[in-house]
């Protein structure tokens, strides 16, 4: 075997914990190995290969049965979906259009249709047109196999969708149901989903009391689902560390941060925008705490994951929108009297040489 090959199965035994979308199963088994590695590319978000295959896997099929193969569409459901994590949303519009008529002229009214539904719902979402989004995701519910669906996936983004519209009451409705719906088939990892969901909902509504009740019942589920060192964990306790902060129990929220760090850190090359993001957060909370040299030491090791991956459009972002300004305002804390911004950058973060252990 391979290094190559065994450093790809390893890496999806560490992302078999990786939120992904519930499965229409395939039943192509010459293509099974090509589907394998797509989904292993998929996980570690590693969206450019993923893409390459998933597109290999349609010609194969379009070559090998003229085009006449129902799974066909699944697999260009799946290409939308990478295309709308690339945020190449006219791409991931065409594949969309032609699952959702594939299907139609099938006479597919289930389970992949219903995922179909559901990615166009979210390509409404993410390009801000989120009435159309609703009335998606309500297609995807209706159209849903109770077996194994997508219904909670749905029901959480149609909540966000109410919420872009101000409307908080169907808002929560949305999320109650989903709750509802996987404490009723006692799924861990749909509740881990919910419940985070809500945490966040609550939390930002100023409830840290139930925020964090929800969150500890998201960190149990997600523990029972994929163990204490997976992705999920590290997620919930940085919101855990948010709603200690909010609370002003900031001592308590380096500690779960410290936390994700040591669980990200072992899964290291694959969650890159975690780890800046935990580095930012703790810089963030020491400064509060005027530890202020703590709080430089973790925003350089927050700025040097994010210059290794420059090149990513969501990391880009996060240092657009919360390094940088945490970092001038840092700056404005510790050395604005003594020195241009410019040129304090430049000292401590361009002439940098670290890592993020």
């Amino acid at each position: 075997m391979s290094k190559k090959i065994l450093l790809l199965i390893l890496c999806l035994l560490a992302a078999s914990g990786c939120q992904r979308e519930k499965e229409v199963r395939i039943e192509i088994s010459l293509e099974r190995p090509l589907y394998d590695f797509a989904k292993i590319y998929y996980e570690l978000n590693d969206y450019e290969n993923a893409v390459l295959i998933y597109k290999k896997i349609l010609l194969d099929i379009e070559t090998q049965e003229d085009g006449q193969n129902i799974d066909k569409y699944w697999i260009e459901g799946m290409i939308a979906r990478i295309y709308l994590e690339m945020e190449e949303y006219d791409l991931a519009k065409v594949y969309i259009e032609d699952a959702i008529k594939g299907y139609q002229e099938w006479g597919e009214t289930e389970e992949g249709y219903a995922f179909a539904c559901q990615t166009e719902g979210i390509y409404f979402e993410q390009v801000g047109q989120y009435e159309k989004a609703i009335e998606c995701f309500e297609k995807s519910i209706e159209y849903t196999d109770l077996e194994d669906d997508h219904s909670v996936r749905s029901y959480i983004e149609m909540g966000l969708s109410y919420g872009y519209l101000d409307n908080e009451k169907t808002q929560l409705e949305c999320y109650e149901r989903a709750l509802e719906y996987s404490e009723s088939k006692k799924d861990n990892e749909d509740l881990y989903q919910v419940c985070n969901i809500l945490g966040v909902y609550y939390t930002e509504k100023g409830d840290l009391k139930k925020g964090k009740e929800l969150f500890e019942k998201s960190l149990n589920c997600a523990k029972e689902a994929w163990g204490k060192e997976s992705s999920q964990v590290a997620k919930v306790y940085q919101n855990l560390a948010q709603n200690s902060s909010l609370k002003g129990e900031n001592r308590k929220a380096i500690r779960y941060l410290k936390k994700a760090l040591d669980i990200v850190l072992k899964l290291k090359g694959y969650y890159e925008e975690d780890i800046a993001t935990i580095y930012n957060d703790l810089g963030y909370i020491n400064m509060k705490l005027n530890h202020d040299t703590v709080a430089l030491e973790m925003m350089k090791k927050s700025y040097n994951t994010v210059k290794e991956n420059e090149k990513s459009k969501v990391i880009s972002g996060f240092y657009k929108d919360e390094l940088s300004i945490n970092i001038k305002a840092l700056y404005d804390k510790t050395a604005a009297d003594e020195i241009g911004y410019d040129e304090w950058f430049k000292q401590n973060f361009e002439t940098y040489v670290g890592d993020t252990e």
